[in-house]
């Protein structure tokens, strides 16, 4: 029994050994966006001013880290805000889920940034007792122009589409495009 033990204890000091050698550490990524959204479709929905506040942290993993192109695997909390969302009363959301980042042509001073994103939306309207919960689909694409050989700012052009049981309602749902600046360095 007791060469068992020394077998296990071996093959655990051997494996780690070779994770050590050949094993590749994984860049991490932070990023921070401020940006600017508008309600141009909604279903049970009456935006007065759909206008609003988009604002977001991100922090990814780089899972495709090459000279001329990258991938980031980001998990991203963000709070939008449309003051007159419904009527006369604020549309709030906490969002949070996953992003996928692509950027292409990174050798030159501004590479182009693809997203996209599958999101949770945490939904509260004005003066409603509860929350609704939403499904938020996130597309984007914008230049990332490179600020020094960790930090990056990218101006992203989103399309938002949320599907959500809208408090009482069975169904609902809005969309908006948005624009945000991104500042994001890697750790």
């Amino acid at each position: 029994m007791e060469y068992v033990r020394v077998l296990a204890f071996a093959s655990l000091l051997f494996a780690s050994s070779l994770l050590g050698l050949f094993g590749q550490s994984i860049g991490k990524v932070l990023g921070v966006e401020a940006g600017y959204g508008y309600i141009v479709s909604s279903a049970d929905l009456n935006p007065r001013s759909s206008s609003g506040l988009v604002a977001g942290l991100r922090y990814g993993y780089l899972i495709l880290d090459e000279p001329s192109m990258s991938a980031v695997l980001s998990l991203a909390l963000g709070y939008d805000a449309f003051p007159q969302g419904a009527g006369s009363m604020p549309l709030q959301a906490l969002v949070y889920g996953l992003e996928y980042e692509h950027t292409l042509f990174r050798r030159s001073p501004v590479a182009l940034s693809l997203e996209y994103g599958l999101l949770f939306d945490l939904l509260f309207e004005g003066d409603r007792q509860g929350y609704a919960y939403g499904n938020h689909t996130r597309l984007g694409l914008g230049p990332d122009f490179r600020l020094g050989p960790k930090d990056d700012l990218v101006l992203l052009a989103d399309y938002n589409m949320v599907d959500m049981p809208y408090f009482e309602l069975s169904s609902g749902g809005f969309g908006f495009p948005s624009i945000a600046l991104r500042y994001q360095m890697r750790l």
